[in-house]
């Protein structure tokens, strides 16, 4: 049982103490044996993105969730109990719905919400974010990766790195410059050229399942475009969306 010092308990709602109390539980399966040994051999564990998705705790603020949709501060309860497991565990989450069914659900068409986020919130789907590139780290205004529009579809050319739930992902949110600045792709991490490499041996956050992603000659179909997400400033959008519950895990963490 957590001490409340400051009485913080008192201030909650029924319902965002519900939200807490729900991820507590289904939590309550990685034992600290079990995930010492996770620790240990870098492995994700594969029963997590369904066991959150059936409890409707995956991008549990958006407004895809419909009736399952939680207040801002029940959101981020529930993050810091993710991360009071393990930072993986939250990263995940904070990756799935912030960096993932966010872009999709503000950028998107009805088409593109209709096809991935249904599988995205159930947890029966798994999607990656990838920006950051190897030869600038944190700089993504220096972006190499370029998609150029031929024909119907678009060509991707470029690298990504530490792209989380690269490995395990059935779809990238993909910025690349083009023609037009920069814009966002959906592209599935099953389309032929995309090679996805898992980073091996990371000192922290070794339950996170991080990947390298080459993309050589990666041809997308044009309505894989996100059609709303233009600029640099978009893609910094999803990362300041995500930077709300990384705060709240840290607390978990702590």
């Amino acid at each position: 049982m957590s001490l409340d010092f400051l009485k913080m308990d008192q201030e909650l709602s029924s319902k965002q103490k519900l939200a807490r109390d729900k991820a507590k539980e289904i939590l309550a399966v990685f034992t600290p044996k079990k995930l010492s040994g996770l620790f240990e051999s870098e492995k994700f564990p594969a029963e997590l993105p369904e066991l959150l998705g059936s409890s409707h705790l995956i991008g549990s603020y958006l407004e895809c969730m419909d009736q399952f949709k939680m207040d801002a501060i029940g959101y981020g309860l529930v993050m810091t109990e993710l991360e009071r497991i393990d930072s993986g565990v939250r990263s995940f989450a904070s990756v799935q719905g912030a960096l993932v069914m966010h872009p999709i659900e503000k950028f998107g068409t009805e088409k593109q919400k209709q096809e991935w986020l249904p599988g995205l919130k159930s947890g029966k789907l798994i999607g990656g974010f990838a920006l950051t590139e190897p030869h600038s780290g944190s700089d993504p205004g220096s972006m190499k990766t370029y998609a150029k529009k031929i024909g119907t579809h678009w060509h991707v050319q470029g690298s990504k790195k530490w792209v989380t739930n690269g490995p395990i992902s059935d779809v990238l949110v993909v910025w690349a410059k083009t023609d037009q600045g920069i814009r966002g792709f959906l592209v599935p991490t099953a389309s032929k050229g995309v090679q996805v490499t898992k980073i091996e041996n990371k000192l922290s956050l070794r339950i996170s399942s991080s990947s390298e992603v080459v993309f050589n000659d990666v041809q997308v179909a044009e309505h894989s475009m996100l059609p709303k997400a233009q600029g640099l400033k978009a893609a910094l959008g999803c990362l300041s969306e995500a930077r709300y519950g990384i705060a709240w895990g840290a607390i978990g963490a702590a």
